[in-house]
């Protein structure tokens, strides 16, 4: 019996170091999006949440700030489909690869374009300004918007789409990453979400899903 409890107590140890390790490892990785499968340990995966709410309504539930410095809400594009990405002007890869990913899709897509607003919404209201979101946005696509907002209202909107975003500094330095959701939102022209795509679908596959969902 001693024996077992013995045995007990080492198997529960090896544990907690194992659990130590893995997250003194995560808070090291240089990029967030490397540390993804760790960061796990203490937040849902990626879009976990996010399925359960196909079909609601919720393109109305942010409220934030566009290139000009006028209020945008989901509300703001009557009659538009919309496209939202949650992401950061500074990401190194996931972001700047997405947004690439839907101007290209819009693109394929030909005139059934001009019924799609893109919608690029920062984590980071800190560093990403109406004007540094707009100069980047641009530069993916030109009916691409960016939009930002107070803290509390940047919160709210990835409370609503169930997006996760966490800081991660960058040892060595005062500047910091953002581990971040990575899914592609699709709303109907009555802020409904229709569809979710993850960063592994094509600029190609994204326009065949546009155009099967908007007849």
């Amino acid at each position: 019996m001693l024996r077992v409890y013995r045995a007990t107590l080492a198997t529960f140890a090896l544990l907690g170091l194992l659990l130590l390790g893995l997250e003194a490892w995560s808070r090291l990785a240089p990029d967030s999006q490397v540390g993804r499968s760790l960061t796990w340990l203490r937040s849902p995966p990626d879009g976990a949440l996010a399925p359960q709410l196909v079909g609601m309504v919720i393109a109305d539930r942010f409220d934030l700030i566009g290139p000009d410095g006028e209020r945008v809400t989901g509300k703001s594009f009557p009659g538009k489909w919309q496209l939202i990405y949650f992401g950061y002007t500074n990401c190194p890869t996931v972001c700047p690869a997405m947004l690439r990913t839907i101007a290209a899709a819009l693109h394929d897509a030909g005139p059934l374009a001009n019924r799609v607003v893109p919608l690029f919404i920062t984590v980071d209201p800190a560093r990403d300004t109406p004007p540094v979101l707009a100069r980047y946005t641009k530069s993916f696509d030109p009916a691409m918007i960016g939009l930002t907002g107070p803290p509390a209202s940047i919160r709210a909107a990835e409370k609503a789409f169930r997006v996760t975003a966490r800081i991660v500094p960058r040892p060595g330095t005062n500047s910091y990453l953002i581990d971040h959701s990575t899914l592609i939102y699709l709303m109907d022209p009555k802020g409904h979400l229709r569809a979710l795509f993850d960063r592994q679908l094509t600029s190609a596959g994204l326009a065949l899903r546009l155009r099967q969902a908007i007849t």
